[in-house]
């Protein structure tokens, strides 16, 4: 299995109101925490010492839990709670095991320690609990890693070289922010949300043929306009042609 397999890039959407521990507070671990705060994670951090960025995030309100201390084994399972039961298998059971899994586990365990004994120590210890963890600067100690990200409105691109050249991530994340600076990809983004929206309205239906409807018909349209012409275009008379397809670009406006 190559590197590439063995390894995923760092997935934005994974924390979204999970648990995750950051072992470590200096410049590295704040640097991590930043990328965290952008995914909406809950962040605990655990550290004798803080950066100023960390302690500054933590006055603002913005850290779940800071705790100046040495790292030991309990933390871990710092907020694990009973394993609710799975019988009737009903949405409210669930529902409770959704819940369960947002207070109770650490989605990702992240260390930033300047001791690489204790910090693969606390690898294999969060290996044997299945838990998700990234040892800064020490690829082969790592389920994930951080990529560049492009961010402008709902639009993300992450840039990943697997650990090998983070800089060179930075710059062709760069490069790809550049193909944007003419024209508001955001509204582009936000045009075929509120599409998708009517789209839904003009055909409610459940079942798998109006569901395959929808999809052909949303693909098609999409790959009528160019990102610039999405940009601006009016979706209220683009929704008017469905079931058919709508108009040139030009002919629309």
């Amino acid at each position: 299995m190559s590197e590439s397999e063995q390894h995923s890039e760092f997935p934005e959407i994974l924390p979204n109101d999970r648990h995750v521990l950051v072992v470590g507070g200096g410049e590295v671990a704040a640097s991590r925490i930043y990328h965290l705060l952008n995914a909406n994670a809950k962040i605990t951090v655990i550290s004798p010492t803080m950066n100023p960025e960390i302690e500054y995030r933590e006055s603002k309100g913005l850290l779940y839990s800071v705790q100046r201390r040495q790292f030991v084994d309990s933390d871990l399972s710092l907020y694990e709670k009973p394993t609710p039961k799975l019988e009737k298998f009903d949405e409210e059971e669930y529902k409770n095991i959704d819940q369960y899994l947002k207070d109770s586990r650490f989605e990702l365990v992240l260390v930033a320690i300047d001791d690489p004994i204790e910090s693969k120590k606390i690898y294999y210890k969060c290996k044997l609990k299945g838990l998700n963890v990234n040892i800064a600067d020490v690829p082969p100690l790592c389920d994930f890693y951080f990529g560049a990200i492009f961010r402008k409105g709902d639009l993300q691109v992450m840039v990943s070289t697997n650990g090998r050249g983070p800089r060179m991530a930075r710059l062709i994340k760069d490069k790809i922010g550049n193909l944007f600076s003419d024209y508001e990809i955001d509204k582009t983004i936000g045009n075929i949300g509120e599409l998708r929206k009517l789209l839904r309205i003009k055909n409610s239906g459940t079942d798998n043929q109006s569901i395959q409807d929808r999809m052909e018909w949303m693909t098609k349209t999409t790959d009528l306009y160019t990102f610039k012409q999405w940009s601006d275009v009016d979706i209220h008379k683009v929704i008017e042609y469905y079931p058919n397809l709508p108009p040139k670009y030009e002919d629309l406006k």
